[in-house]
């Protein structure tokens, strides 16, 4: 009966959540056609690389996987919409058409807004998302969309963390606002499409050159007042290059889920637990590889008590495998899967030279699979929170140009 009823509850709920996108058509603007000025590069920021990705990717997948999102239009500037298109085509974004930008963001964003005329109803909702705000995530984005479509415009908002003050011109404070009053405008931000096309289609040449809120324009010449919603803490864009960095430890902390593989020592589990962090370890150790869930984690320490060519081979051959049956594979640029080998073994020296054999015949092969494989050694004699520390050392670090390499842990 406790069963029956679980399962009933779930089939609700289930059925409620895909009811409550049934009526939703959203698409999606992204502008991409900033020069990264303040970001100080000569490549513009959507397009440098985080975890050997592009920013701007990370912001697609958060939109593409989603049902309801049916067109997103990126817009770019014109030196960079043959490598865009690139980006879209290698990735198999279905979604996604690549729009040319302008000179300024209002401008940039009516082209993508323009360019989705031929597709959308007056009723469907459109959402506004800066392409460098690549931590967006589902909730928000059917929150917004969902106030669109009731009020004709919505937007998220923050308090300000600083207080906001004014400047008579010669250096001297003027003014002081109480930031309790005022509030930071994010994004996403969301429309009916007839709202932000009128209003596009109103604006002056002074708001398409000096302005950068959307809302605005919705009030000024749509007449919509938009519902303000308030946003989560992650919504921040890359605008300094500081923030790489930041990007870069978020998404390692957020998407990796490590479990562990073989007949392992339950003190490497424990240490393991200790030196990743309890939330990022399937504590569940897979007995073998064949009971392991390859495509659900996205790294998988294997351990062997002694050293296997075959088994490794055949673990990696499997894992791909398992990659080729997941559908959504191809839509994932967020984190390259990685293999941690963990080798015990009584002369490390002679298994180096066995592990280096086999990395010579596959390594290459598996980077084009988007796996990272590295090798972790130890004597029998070392002690596991030793070794527990260079693993956990490899899969923070991640770095896809230590691909392949072998590392010894040895007490020193």
């Amino acid at each position: 009966m406790f069963w029956t009823s679980v399962t009933v509850n779930l089939t609700c709920f289930l059925f409620l959540a895909m009811a409550d996108t049934d009526d939703l058509h959203v698409s999606v603007v992204l502008p991409a056609g900033g020069t990264g000025e303040r970001f100080g590069s000569s490549t513009p920021k959507q397009f440098c690389p985080v975890l050997d990705r592009p920013i701007i990717l990370y912001t697609i997948q958060n939109f593409h996987t989603l049902s309801y999102v049916k067109h997103i239009a990126v817009v770019v500037s014109q030196p960079y919409i043959d490598y865009m298109e690139e980006l879209v085509e290698s990735h198999c974004y279905n979604k996604v058409m690549v729009v040319r930008g302008a000179h300024t963001r209002h401008r940039s964003i009516y082209n993508g807004v323009k360019s989705l005329k031929s597709v959308l109803e007056p009723s469907d909702v459109v959402i506004i998302h800066d392409a460098v705000r690549l931590f967006v995530g589902e909730s928000i984005i059917h929150e917004v969309a969902k106030a669109a479509k009731e009020t004709g415009a919505a937007g998220v908002h923050r308090p300000l963390i600083s207080t906001v003050i004014a400047s008579d011109g010669c250096g001297y404070l003027e003014e002081s606002l109480d930031r309790i009053k005022y509030r930071a405008s994010e994004m996403p931000q969301g429309f009916i499409f007839s709202v932000i096309l009128s209003a596009y289609e109103k604006a002056t040449d002074d708001d398409f050159d000096f302005g950068t809120e959307c809302l605005h324009l919705a009030l000024k010449y749509a007449g919509t007042k938009a519902r303000l919603v308030e946003g989560p803490t992650n919504l921040w864009k890359v605008t300094l290059r500081k923030d790489i960095y930041a990007a870069e430890g978020i998404l390692k902390e957020n998407e990796m889920h490590v479990q562990v593989a073989g007949c392992c020592d339950t003190e490497l589990v424990t240490c393991l637990q200790r030196d990743l962090g309890a939330r990022h370890l399937k504590v569940a150790v897979c007995d073998s590889q064949e009971t392991c869930d390859l495509v659900d984690t996205n790294c998988t320490v294997y351990y062997h008590t002694q050293f296997d060519c075959d088994a490794i081979t055949k673990y990696t051959e499997n894992l791909i495998k398992e990659q080729k049956k997941d559908c959504h594979v191809h839509l994932r640029p967020f984190m390259d899967k990685v293999i941690v080998h963990v080798i015990m073994v009584g002369d490390v020296m002679d298994c180096c030279r066995n592990v280096r054999e086999v990395v010579q015949g596959n390594s290459k092969c598996w980077r084009k699979k988007n796996l990272l494989v590295y090798f972790v050694l130890s004597e029998l004699k070392t002690k596991m929170a030793v070794v527990s520390e260079m693993v956990a050392s490899v899969i923070w670090t991640r770095d896809p140009v230590m691909h392949g390499q072998t590392y010894m842990a040895l007490d020193l």
